[in-house]
């Protein structure tokens, strides 16, 4: 591979993204650069791209190369590495940053949580020509629904921002993590080199924090826009209609009128009909109200998500920030004070020669490449997780999409022979309703093979960076028999450790407990709230008017009482007089049918509104009532996290105003909540007399 080619290749790249106001991942950038041999995509990208920002400094276009998670540029992860790198302070200060903007970032997912819940929709101005047709309610509860959904994306949007934020803040913690197991092998295999095998260790149980489970809210935010596209779909098409039935009722109107007799009756019959209009109008709006309400119970369950999982997070959050970073930057600050008090002139002593130094720093080499390997590990087992994570949700949405992707293909018109100019129009038609929905559902499917792609290209070197991590291994278990076979260890030398044993192995087991600092599995869970729609069967539907007078139209109506059934032989001016009274009363008959029905639908309609608003009050107030108990449950899981906090806290105010080792000891123990202790009486008795061991 060619560097200077790659650098002028993602400069390139950065410019044209800007240009575009577009943003790409790291695996975008990989994919980019293969071309030039990289073969996958890596950290080392990160670190190409902190080389060609440093030579093009105003080149904006670098801001907007993003981690694959979306959650942090580029720049700024590779800037974090290097503060790791060259001063452990700028990396704290990083630290501090990222740990107001997770708190910030959390905040915003509480505020728009709260406007999703207190919403009300803003009142629009319809015109004159909607309030005629009858189409007002409709476009009034279209903007409620757009509303309510936007609120709904706000609240959804900043829940993936703060998801983004808490994976920052455990990868800090991971960082600090890397640090402290560096200094744990440091001086672990110091020991080893003083007593021998006398001294055990094994590596340290970190804990995976990729097992750490989040809220597929894309697939969440697909269903509600789903709905959302239908719920328009049908506001428009209802629009159409009433405009429709509006021009329909005004026409008929006008023939009613022009073929009845007398003012009064042609008052009537125009009433009649543009209030049967009016009354259709109204039962398609409450007809539309009620796919509103379903919607806003769906968003209602999706809310009460977010709110149990944001609990979790908060809690997650919490005990990163207030225990294990700054348990790890206490640690990490003060032990070497300590570390080096007890071992600086005995190291000095112990690695005389020019031999004995060389292995030692072959074997420092050796450990800082593990380090790095390592950090490199965690990139990739990091790379996987993720891209596993976006098949498994566009496996989810080619589930939401499956029946709509089907039907769709079903729904294609077939062409005949000779109706070319009919094919078309259907084909026009068709191709703006369905196209949007195959096009997405087939580049789920193509996005899918890309990512298995790509996670197979990371397995495979996953093994490679395996094996190679373990020829590192064994390496440096080479490389310290060599130096415990020529070191020759002075008894005055051991004896000068062993005064200070006992604390340097409670040191190393404190250092031990806060690298395997890990969470409870409940933490680590998405937070499952049970859909509480599935509970309110029981609602008492009254009897359906509608039904009701359908069936009793004839009794209703009563045709028969108010037609003129001659007895006798009529003059021809009595039958004309007759057919004209009854076809003017089976027009009027018709005209109170038509009202009739609609008004008893009307009735039916707004008593399963207020059947449907009783059910979402229910809902919600068993919402409510679950994630007051979700609440108390991590409060009580928390618990420990509070008082740990209150000890760091009071280890912080007291550690710098010290200098004595002894008493900088004394107060790192402190730092974790189990009893860890240096070697007991019997360790130590069992040990000097050489017949035990020493695990740290």
């Amino acid at each position: 591979m060619n560097k200077e080619l790659i650098l002028q290749k993602i400069t390139s790249l950065a410019k044209e993204i800007r240009e575009n106001k577009e943003f790409v991942t790291r695996a975008d950038i990989a994919y980019e650069l293969r071309d030039l041999g990289v073969e996958t995509d890596s950290i080392q990208i990160s670190s190409w791209i902190l080389d060609a920002a440093s030579r093009n400094p105003n080149e904006k276009g670098f801001a907007q190369m993003l981690s694959n998670d979306g959650r942090e540029t580029l720049l700024s992860l590779a800037n974090k590495i290097t503060a790791i790198a060259t001063g452990y302070e700028a990396f704290v200060s990083i630290m501090k940053g990222d740990s107001q903007g997770t708190e910030a970032a959390l905040d915003q997912v509480t505020l728009a949580i709260k406007k999703l819940e207190d919403f009300v929709p803003e009142k629009i101005q319809t015109s004159l020509l909607q309030k005629a047709t009858g189409t007002s309610g409709v476009a009034k509860t279209k903007s409620e629904a757009g509303q309510l959904y936007s609120q709904y994306t706000e609240m959804t949007n900043y829940y993936t921002n703060a998801k983004g934020s808490v994976q920052g803040i455990i990868q800090d913690f991971v960082h600090m993590r890397d640090l402290l197991m560096e200094k744990y092998y440091l001086y672990v295999m110091t020991l080893i080199d003083i007593f021998g095998d006398s001294i055990k260790s094994a590596d340290p149980k970190v804990f995976d924090f990729d097992k750490v489970e989040y809220l597929d809210v894309q697939s969440m935010q697909s269903t509600i826009t789903l709905e959302l596209n239908k719920f328009l779909s049908k506001s428009q098409a209802l629009i159409q209609e009433i405009g429709e039935s509006f021009t329909t009722s005004v026409r008929n109107s006008a023939q009613l009128a022009s073929g009845l007799q007398g003012n009064a009756l042609k008052g009537v019959a125009v009433v009649s009909e543009m209030m049967g209009h009016y009354l259709a109008s109204i039962n398609k709006t409450a007809s539309l109200k009620e796919d509103l309400i379903m919607m806003r119970r769906a968003i209602k369950k999706d809310t009460a998500e977010i709110v149990a999982d944001l609990t979790r997070l908060k809690s997650v959050f919490e005990i990163i920030r207030d225990v294990y970073l700054p348990s790890a930057d206490l640690f990490h600050k003060h032990s070497g004070e300590i570390f080096d008090h007890k071992f600086a002139r005995i190291t000095e002593e112990l690695y005389s020669t020019p031999e004995l130094k060389a292995l030692r720093e072959q074997r420092l080499g050796l450990l800082k490449e593990l380090n790095a390997l390592n950090a490199k590990l965690s990139d990739t087992q990091g790379n996987i997780a993720h891209y596993q994570k976006c098949i498994d949700e566009n496996n989810d949405l080619l589930r939401v999409y499956e029946k709509d992707y089907i039907f769709a293909q079903e729904s294609k018109p077939k062409k005949f022979l000779f109706a070319t100019t009919s094919y078309n129009k259907k084909m026009y038609d068709w191709s703006n309703k369905y196209m949007p929905v195959i096009e997405m559902y087939e580049g789920f499917k193509v996005d899918i093979a890309v990512d298995t792609k790509e996670k197979g290209l990371l397995e495979k070197e996953l093994k490679l960076m395996l094996k190679e991590r373990e020829t590192l291994l064994r390496e440096m278990r080479a490389s310290s028999e060599a130096l415990k076979s020529r070191i020759k260890t002075d008894e005055k030398v051991k004896t000068e450790v062993l005064k200070d044993l006992s604390q340097i192995v409670a040191l190393l087991r404190i250092n031990r407990n806060i690298i395997e600092s890990g969470l409870d599995p409940k933490l680590c869970k998405v937070v499952k709230v049970p859909d509480m729609t599935t509970e309110i069967a029981d609602a008492t539907h009254s009897i359906s008017m509608s039904s009701f007078y359908q069936e009793n139209k004839a009794l209703i109506l009563n045709p028969e009482a108010h037609l003129i059934t001659p007895n006798r032989e009529l003059s021809p001016s009595e039958e004309t007089y007759v057919q004209e009274y009854n076809y003017e009363v089976q027009e009027m008959l018709g005209m109170a049918d038509q009202v009739l029905s609609q008004a008893t639908l009307l009735v039916d309609n707004l008593q399963n509104l207020a059947i449907l608003r009783q059910e979402e009050e229910i809902e919600s107030e068993r919402y409510e009532q679950e994630l007051t108990r979700i609440q108390a449950d991590f409060d009580s899981l928390t618990q420990d996290t509070k008082v740990r906090a209150v000890v760091i806290k009071h280890i912080y105010k007291h550690i710098d105003s010290t200098s004595s080792p002894e008493q900088k000891y004394e107060l790192l123990k402190l730092l974790t909540n189990s009893d860890v202790k240096g070697i007991s009486n019997k360790e130590w008795e069992d040990f000097l007399n050489g017949t035990a061991d020493i695990t740290i």
